[in-house]
């Protein structure tokens, strides 16, 4: 899409020498307009405390010991949070300075960026090309990887926002930063072309061609080199975008938007604004959708339509680089949500956070700053209507809402596809129940990524499983991962008074499961009282079935009475009605250890189990949430429940 209309020969003619990310530091006219808004006068002040309180300390130790443990055990975090401590730091101590600019934090700035630059590898260890057994890298190796880039860019960026106050420090310093910059990423890219992320095939491509872009742009000043690289990373975005189906939907799920249709996104504007304007594809119409996709999964508040290893929970999901799509594609919707995600509710009411979103693992000060410049500081609460049906049907993504306001009612979402999307899990047929903006029924998500999450063993980590979804376990065989276990015959009926998802899951299980057919349904009904339905039908080939349906919740679950599982949700509270006579159900709690998942859910989640009591050939059964007030004892009437053989 971008190679076919804007070749080398273009690009090296409408290159434009002026070009500027943002205001340098000493651009005290646009940095001392920032703060004519109080809360860019208050953010300033946060900033400012925390970098005094960098000022002496000592850096973040890195040694060979930490980089080795993830060949030894698997560990990421023991290397991976110092390494992006440093880069965070760095970035509170450059940001303070542009703000404040009375050279006090210079001399820790020049700590950091010399500590990055003695750096082996910017390479992380669970990243990095080792020989064999050996659990360091090659000194000589020219990897470019994800952190890699991304601190590319960070220095760039801090070399480019600094440049006048780090030349008057120490030109030596100056030539340092060119020198690393040249050698990890510039030359790198440019004599090779084996590096796999080059073939696009997930947010490796859209996110290291981002970071090389942005780097390239600060350092590269010969305008022949620079056209050559920006040709062949637009071949890489390409191929990027290839993999997009037409719905623009993230395989890979909402939380990793922002590093592969957001970071498409940056690319974009970085192109746009080096060629002045003269490369402009955000009227495009699959890249509008490949962008809207985080406004379309976006449930309420911080929650989002998870699957597969993405979190539910995401904070800010990097509002500048939303609002900036906004406003590059003439979208109020994109804008009214990026600001939407400034609000959290209290007490009913929306109240404003507007400290600096972490929106990196190691260019923080990049978004730190285009928040800033991107970013109205006076931003008001909308009241922001939400579609009330939004439906993927490449990804097969459904999700419905009882109101079109947010935070009221119910919402449901639910997901077909196959098990071998990017970041898959064993989760075709898997739904979840959001009430009043708080989750009910969820989808685990994933914890803290080690050496076992991307490895042979990955479907064995209890969160990929199927049975951590909310799928049927026949005869203890749960479904299966690759593409070839898929959902089959989907369609999706939507009315006024209702909207239906219907799909056959039989094909996401292996042949041994000796499984005709399973028929899921999820539904909504709008209908005065609203409620969600999940009907399954399940036919065996041979023999009968023995059935669980493991489903997770947020809130505390107890058996009211029989048939009734009543949720302790906020801020009402909410039945799930089975047929008591078909199935036994119990109910666990099981504490939340691992950081990741426990930043979206807290200390605790339950498991409900439900085992159907005697095993059928051929059997319908239904499961019906609804809020308190709507509930009914007589759920068997209401929805079919029967052993068919």
């Amino acid at each position: 899409m971008i190679s076919d209309r804007y070749d080398f020969d273009f690009i090296r003619k409408n290159l434009s020498g002026g070009w500027k990310p943002f205001p340098p530091a000493a651009d005290r006219k646009a940095w001392g307009g920032l703060l004519s808004h109080p809360v860019n006068r208050r953010r300033r002040k946060d900033i400012i405390k925390k970098a005094d309180e960098l000022l002496g300390k000592s850096w973040p130790v890195l040694s060979a010991a930490m980089y080795m443990e993830f060949a030894r055990t698997g560990n990421r975090i023991i290397y991976e949070k110092p390494c992006f401590e440093r880069r965070k730091n760095l970035s509170t101590l450059v940001l303070a300075e542009c703000l404040e600019y009375k050279g006090r934090y210079m001399d820790e700035i020049a700590n950091g960026l010399l500590a990055i630059c003695e750096e082996s590898t910017w390479v992380v260890p669970s990243h990095s090309h080792r020989n064999g057994q050996d659990p360091l890298p090659p000194y000589d190796s020219h990897n470019i990887d994800l952190f890699n880039s991304e601190s590319g860019l960070l220095i760039a960026e801090v070399s480019y926002a600094l440049e006048k106050e780090i030349l008057a420090l120490s030109p030596a310093l100056h030539d340092r930063l060119r020198h690393e910059l040249m050698g990890r990423i510039i030359v790198p890219f440019e004599t090779h072309d084996d590096f796999w992320w080059m073939k696009g095939e997930n947010n490796w491509g859209s996110w290291c061609a981002l970071n090389v872009l942005g780097t390239a742009l600060c350092v590269v000043e010969d305008k022949d080199r620079l056209a050559r690289i920006i040709d062949r990373l637009n071949a890489v975005n390409d191929r990027f975008m290839s993999f997009y189906k037409e719905d623009g939907a993230c395989p890979e799920g909402p939380m990793y938007w922002s590093v592969s249709a957001g970071a498409l996104v940056s690319y974009l504007e970085m192109l746009s604004a080096c060629t002045g304007g003269r490369i402009n594809l955000f009227n495009e119409p699959k890249i509008r959708e490949m962008v809207l996709f985080i406004a379309y999964s976006h449930v309420d508040g911080p929650w989002y339509a998870n699957f597969g290893d993405s979190d539910s929970y995401l904070k800010s999901s990097r509002r500048p680089i939303i609002y900036k799509a906004g406003e590059l594609m003439e979208c109020d919707e994109l804008k009214d949500f990026a600001m939407a995600t400034y609000f959290s509710r209290k007490n009913g009411r929306p109240v404003k956070d507007a400290s600096l979103a972490d929106l990196s693992c190691c260019a923080h000060f990049s978004y730190y700053v285009r928040e800033l410049f991107w970013m109205p500081a006076d931003i008001r609460p909308k009241a922001i209507s939400k579609r009330r049906t939004v439906w993927l049907p490449d990804l097969q993504l459904l999700v419905a809402r009882e109101s079109e306001a947010a935070g009221k009612g119910m919402v449901l979402t639910a997901i077909g596809g196959d098990n071998a999307m990017g970041h898959s899990h064993n989760d075709v047929g898997n739904f979840s129940v959001y009430a009043d903006g708080e989750p009910v029924i969820i989808d685990a998500g994933i914890e803290t990524y080690c050496r076992q999450t991307f490895s042979s063993k990955r479907y064995e980590l209890w969160y990929t499983r199927g049975n951590a979804h909310n799928v049927p376990v026949i005869n203890g065989i749960e479904q299966k991962h690759g593409a070839e276990f898929r959902a089959k015959n989907v369609k999706l009926e939507e009315s006024d008074a209702a909207v239906t998802l219907q799909m056959n899951l039989e094909k996401a299980y292996p042949a041994e499961a000796g499984i005709e057919s399973i028929v899921r349904q999820v539904s909504m009904s709008r209908t005065g009282k609203c409620s969600i339905s999940v009907n399954d039908t399940v036919t065996m080939k041979t023999g009968k079935a023995a059935i669980d349906i493991n489903m997770l919740s947020l809130p505390e679950p107890t058996l009211t009475r029989k048939g009734i599982v009543e949720f302790k949700s906020s801020p009402k509270k909410h039945h799930l009605e089975y047929d008591a006579s078909m199935f036994n159900v119990k109910i666990k709690a099981f504490e939340i250890k691992d950081a990741r998942m426990s930043a979206s859910w807290g200390k605790k989640m339950y498991r409900l189990v439900f085992t159907l009591k005697k095993p059928a050939g051929s059997i319908e059964y239904s499961f019906r949430i609804t809020n308190i007030e709507h509930s009914t004892s007589n759920f068997q009437g209401i929805l079919n429940c029967q052993v068919l053989i």
